[in-house]
Formats: C-alpha cells, structure tokens, sequence
C-alpha cells in the first residue's frame, strides 16, 4: 500500500485535505468518493516508504522548527554549552520524530561534526538552514 496526500471539497462544497493509504490512485480516489469527498488532487507521498515504518522520515511541522530555533538561540547565547542545550531539546520535545532527529543531529555533533554538517544530514528538515 502507497500512501497518497488528496485535496478535494466535501458536499457542503468545503476545502478538505488528507492522507489516505490505498493501493493505487485511483483506489485512494474512489475510497475518498465513498466518503463524500470530490477529489481535485491526488499525489503519492514521496515521504511513504512502502514496507517501512513513518518514523523512516518523519514530518516535522514549521512550528516545531521555529520553537526549536528561538529556544536554541536564547540557550546559547545564555552560555550554555551547545550539546547541553541540543540535550535539552531533545528530551523536551513533543514529537517524536523530531526529537529522533535531535538525536542524530546531537550524535553527529558529539563524534566532531560541525552543527551545519549535522543539520545538513537532514535536508527533508533543515533544508533552509545550510
């Protein structure tokens, strides 16, 4: 099964968008008409891997980057040490896909890597920040 993000209307003629698993396209399309949704766009996920789990690459939204870029920013520049503050960070934070990610980025560090090439590893979220 492919995972597949939609945008249609509803029958009260409402934008609404998704995520829906199926075999194909035109699956996801005629499940989604089931439920009363007039499809008007239909796109694999390119995030999905079939046979894998999400965590593989997890979606981190732009809120969690903003809030993990201002707390990163009054740490350091409060003193604190950079693995101590990434540390912090990374037991605090709500999703866990992000906090796996912190993780890595906090491991790459500690084995010498700098913090750009750390965040470089992870182009899906830190695509702006390199």
């Amino acid at each position: 099964m492919k995972e597949y993000t939609w945008t249609g209307k509803n029958a009260d003629g409402k934008k609404v968008k998704g995520r829906i698993r199926a075999q194909g396209p035109g699956h996801a399309r005629i499940a989604l008409q089931k439920k009363g949704v007039s499809v008007l766009k239909i796109r694999e996920n390119p995030a999905h891997v079939p046979g894998k789990f999400s965590w593989f690459h997890p979606h981190v939204s732009e809120k969690d980057l903003i809030l993990f870029s201002r707390q990163l920013s009054t740490m350091l520049n409060a003193g604190m040490p950079l693995l101590q503050s990434l540390e912090f960070l990374e037991s605090r934070h709500g999703s866990p896909g992000f906090q796996r990610i912190l993780a890595s980025v906090k491991t790459s560090v500690e084995s010498g890597e700098s913090f750009t090439n750390s965040l470089k590893k992870h182009p899906r979220v830190f695509s702006k920040w390199g």
